[in-house]
């Protein structure tokens, strides 16, 4: 989740750690963002691609969150399409998924749901914990264990000497998806593909009604 960041419309990548890109991520965030990639990747985007991307729709439901002119974009995470600035699924993602019979979850929340799908980093090693002592099973990472496994500049810059442990990522990825992504001919399309039991639910089913529809008085679909 905390690798690399390429930027969607050019070849630049930015690394966690002190670096030249560091203005960067200083005048799109604070001081403490010099070293943030992500930070970094949004301050090339508002310089450099101010017209591209889309305004995540979930922006303006916090009342505290500076309403900046900052445009966001899809970037990857952990191998699949994720919104720069919520972290949902792409809605063409999620209708793919649906389609091809990926597990759907419903939420305590009507604007949220989550979204079993393959993952395409299946069994590539990760840090699963990290300690600053010692503990059974940890073992120090250095520099040649990073090597050894691929990790990120984020695990090197913030896990170097630390103790971790290491596991394989399994096969499927719990994913998000804000409704709020959807626009009125996707929110249409969710509830045709509802109504016709064409998404497959777990055994709760969607136990909160998503906030565009409006429930018919039959039962919820288990």
């Amino acid at each position: 989740m905390s690798s690399d960041h390429a930027c969607p419309y050019c070849p630049s990548v930015f690394k966690w750690g002190e670096d030249a890109d560091s203005p960067l991520g200083v005048r799109a965030g604070n001081e403490e963002c010099g070293s943030n990639a992500y930070w970094k990747l949004r301050g090339h985007v508002d310089e450099k691609h101010p017209t591209e991307g889309h305004r995540c729709p979930r922006r303006l439901e916090v009342p505290f969150l500076p309403q900046d002119k900052s445009n966001d974009w899809w970037m990857t995470r952990d191998g699949h399409r994720a919104c720069s600035h919520c972290g949902s699924m792409h809605p063409d993602d999620l209708f793919a998924q649906i389609e091809a019979g990926a597990l759907v979850i419903g939420t305590d929340k009507n604007y949220k749901i989550y979204c079993d799908v393959p993952s395409p980093l299946a069994g590539q090693v990760h840090v699963t914990s990290i300690s600053s002592h010692p503990y059974d099973g940890g073992e120090e990472l250095t520099e040649a264990l990073c090597d050894q496994h691929g990790l990120s500049s984020y695990e090197r810059t913030e896990y170097i000497g630390k103790y971790v442990k290491f596991q394989p990522r399994s096969g499927i990825a719990h994913l998000k998806f804000y409704f709020q992504h959807l626009d009125a001919a996707g929110q249409d399309r969710f509830i045709a593909l509802y109504n016709d039991k064409k998404i497959k639910l777990d055994r709760f089913g969607l136990y909160r009604t998503p906030y565009f529809a409006t429930p018919t008085g039959q039962p919820i679909q288990r």
